[in-house]
Order: C-alpha cells, then sequence, then structure tokens
C-alpha cells in the first residue's frame, strides 16, 4: 500500500492542481485511463460538493460510453465483429 501511495504522490499532486486551477469542470475527464481516476481521487480529497461531482462524472463516462456504442454500431454493418 505505501509504494502505492509513493507513485501516486506526484500524480495527485498534478491532479489536486488542476483541479484548483479548473474546479469540478475537470472531472469531465474521469473516463480517461488511470488519470481520470487520480483526479476522482483528488476531487474527494479536496471536497469537491457531491452535485457537481455527480453531474461532471456521469457527462465524462457518458460520453465515453456513448462513443463506444457508436462505434460498435459503426463497426456492425462493416461486417466486424467482436
Amino acid at each position: 500500500m505505501q509504494r502505492r501511495r509513493e507513485r501516486e504522490g506526484p500524480r495527485l499532486a498534478r491532479a489536486q492542481a488542476r483541479l484548483a486551477t479548473w474546479g469540478a469542470p475537470v472531472l469531465a475527464l474521469a473516463w480517461v485511463p488511470v488519470v481520470g481516476d487520480v483526479f476522482v481521487l483528488a476531487a474527494g480529497l479536496v471536497g469537491v460538493r457531491w452535485g457537481p461531482f455527480v453531474g461532471f462524472v456521469t457527462v465524462g463516462k457518458g460520453l465515453r460510453y456513448l462513443f463506444v456504442a457508436l462505434s460498435a454500431l459503426a463497426a456492425a454493418p462493416a461486417g466486424i465483429s467482436p
């Protein structure tokens, strides 16, 4: 557990700085692998209110899955199967 905290220290500090600069809208990047999780963690540590938190994370993740669904639909007529 200690090693994980040491690795996440610099990333967490950068995420907290971005959160302080950009505010809750940066949580729309929660869909980004690894980095998005650090933003979510930083938001919890900084104390972002739950309303904006839920809203922006929902928008970010919703856009991700909308893109995945549209990609699957576009691939289906081309005969590409998973």
